[in-house]
């Protein structure tokens, strides 16, 4: 059974926008909610948010990721729950509300690099949080919160596996960060370089 529901939920990719389908959906829902536990249904609704997403349509995800996230806020499905938190932060950010996207990063950021045993339980997902979160500084320009979240990620990034993680991908992310960093230091006034050239 678990595999038809599986099938129904990959073919809401090519059928997803048929009417009737987020119907359908609901009921794939139900039927996993009530053979296989809240736990599952939140996987499915948090891939269908997924889905969403990635067929540009950012304000449906933004239902489906908000209804996913609660039900994967358990310790077997923290990660899903993080990476929930970090679609959601994308949903807003491509409808240009961007305080509510810093909001959404800021909780994927306090769930991920919380720690264990001296150790950051997600670090790729923190890496993935914190650099969200200088992303969003650097678009309200502020500088100071922006470069404290800049070497928060590159400090995480030091800390990933380069056997499981693109690490030259990740630098080169970061270095196109700074970049423009730089860029906005260049439009800056003399008086705001002032505030500035203290800082690190």
């Amino acid at each position: 059974a678990m595999q038809f529901i599986d099938n129904l939920k990959d073919m809401g990719e090519f059928i997803g926008d048929l009417p009737g389908y987020d119907k359908l959906f609901s009921e794939i829902c139900n039927i996993t909610k009530n053979r296989y536990g809240e736990t599952s249904e939140g996987k499915l609704l948090y891939e269908r948010g997924l889905q969403l997403l990635c067929n540009a349509k950012p304000k449906e995800a933004l239902y489906y990721l908000g209804k996913a996230q609660p039900k994967l806020a358990k310790e077997e499905t923290m990660r899903e729950s993080i990476r929930s938190a970090l679609g959601r932060s994308d949903a807003y950010m491509r409808m240009e509300l961007y305080w509510a996207a810093r909001m959404e990063a800021l909780h994927a950021a306090h769930t991920a690099l919380n720690k264990v045993d001296s150790n950051i339980r997600f670090p790729f997902e923190g890496y993935l949080a914190a650099k969200r979160m200088a992303w969003l500084e650097l678009r309200f320009e502020r500088i100071a919160p922006f470069i404290a979240w800049y070497e928060l990620s590159c400090m995480i990034a030091k800390l990933l596996d380069p056997l499981k993680f693109n690490i030259d991908k990740i630098i080169e992310d970061l270095q196109f960060q700074e970049m423009v960093f730089g860029c906005l230091l260049l439009n800056l006034n003399s008086d705001d370089v002032k505030k500035v050239e203290g800082l690190k």
